[in-house]
């Protein structure tokens, strides 16, 4: 996961602040609208059809964008607005689809302690947790 700076590309290596845009990647998370063939590359903008929530602790944040990644197959990108929590060196990113908690990661205030890139997120919704 790494987030946006104006005017900055993507810097992956500090805890975004409130207001900064963070963007986690993930696969499995269905249909988009308007309809994007499976193994198409992704030419427009889409959003998910189901509804989908992220939350840093028990605030929800603003979605900037959810949907199939731009000039990708199959993978979905999530640009996530940073909501104002205090800073810590644990603040849990819960990703919600239709209701169903998909995945819950801990967090400095908003950078995962692995490492960036869509492979390595974990974001897929088959892989419910309990909590």
């Amino acid at each position: 996961m790494g987030h946006w700076l104006p005017g900055k590309s993507v810097v992956p290596s500090r805890p975004a602040k409130p207001g900064e845009t963070v963007v986690p990647w993930g696969i499995g998370f269905g249909p988009v609208t308007p309809n994007v063939l499976a193994g198409v590359l992704v030419g427009q903008a889409n959003s998910l059809t189901a509804p989908l929530q992220v939350s840093f602790g028990n605030t929800p944040a603003k979605l900037a964008y959810s949907g199939l990644a731009p000039q990708s197959t199959g993978l979905y990108q999530f640009n996530v607005v940073v909501p104002a929590v205090p800073d810590s060196s644990a603040v849990p990113l819960t990703i919600s689809l239709a209701g169903v908690r998909a995945r819950r990661l801990s967090t400095s205030r908003c950078n995962t302690d692995r490492p960036a890139g869509p492979s390595k997120t974990g974001l897929t919704p088959t892989e419910i947790e309990t909590y």
